[in-house]
């Protein structure tokens, strides 16, 4: 590093060879809504608890609030809008006496895409489909008939491995365009002493997310991170995130059957294209 991908290898030609190399569709049964969730095991959750040693808790989501990232209302997603219908002022000013309980309460309007959060594997579609082979038109006005997020709701659980691609290239935030490889991901690893595994959560930190709120600009589209992924063959993780939105993630596996295959990355225009709708990969961003 540093090395810029090459914006000419981004196509749906590609897209597409790369994701029926990839596809799991039937992996785990033709009625399978978790997708590569289901590489986890009550044996994984058991050793990862087992890992705790301070018990420190911090957030890794962005706050949910008018300074959000959302700033083009792309895709009609706007930062949430939070406000207040009763307050302490109402309470002191006598009106909410007739109710013989004073209280303040509110709410909060947002797209459910406008920070930080778990992609459903109904978010995307390819062609007409998503995960598993489901027809798009199960996802209507009423919601998600298949592949909603609330059939993962208990899945979420294991392992964590941040890998600081950043800090390995001694900078403070790669530069939108670098190209981020499988040997880049692997050297970090052995840099920081720690072994990718089948099952685990895996973050790549590249310093943006940070550099987007030193700087207090979210770039052209919430805080657009245009680092590429080339990881070929990577580990078996099921489930990945990257610091920043809209990560474009080219990569390659070798069919359903490959020791591992689907895991982590795939993805010429989209990374959410073939991460969700082929793969089945849990993706936060």
């Amino acid at each position: 590093m540093p090395r810029h991908y090459s914006e000419g290898k981004l196509n749906m030609a590609i897209l597409r060879d790369t994701a029926e190399k990839c596809k799991n569709w039937g992996r785990w049964g033709p009625d399978d809504e978790a997708g590569t969730l289901n590489f986890i095991t009550p044996q994984d959750i058991v050793a990862a608890a087992a890992l705790i040693r301070k018990g420190k808790v911090f957030s890794l989501g962005l706050n949910f609030d008018k300074d959000g990232p959302q700033r083009s209302l792309w895709g009609n997603r706007f930062n949430p809008i939070h406000t207040m219908l009763a307050t302490g002022t109402d309470a002191v000013a006598g009106k909410q006496d007739e109710g013989r309980f004073r209280y303040a309460d509110d709410m909060v309007s947002l797209p459910l895409q406008c920070g930080t959060q778990w992609d459903a594997l109904g978010h995307i579609f390819f062609d007409d489909k998503m995960w598993n082979g489901y027809d798009a038109r199960l996802v209507d006005s009423n919601g998600a008939q298949k592949n909603g997020i609330e059939k993962v709701k208990d899945r979420m659980t294991g392992r964590g491995i941040l890998l600081d691609v950043a800090k390995y290239a001694k900078v403070e935030a790669l530069d939108e365009g670098i190209a981020i490889t499988k040997a880049d991901l692997d050297e970090t690893a052995a840099a920081q002493g720690v072994e990718v595994r089948r099952g685990d959560f895996v973050i790549v930190r590249t310093g943006m997310l940070g550099q987007r709120q030193r700087d207090k600009d979210w770039g052209d589209y919430a805080g657009r991170v245009r680092n590429v992924m080339d990881a070929n063959r990577v580990w078996g993780v099921f489930a990945q995130g990257t610091e920043g939105r809209d990560n474009k993630m080219p990569a390659e596996c070798y069919g359903p059957d490959a020791e591992a295959n689907a895991h982590l990355i795939v993805l010429a225009v989209n990374s959410h294209a073939e991460l969700l709708a082929a793969l089945g990969q849990a993706l936060s961003d």
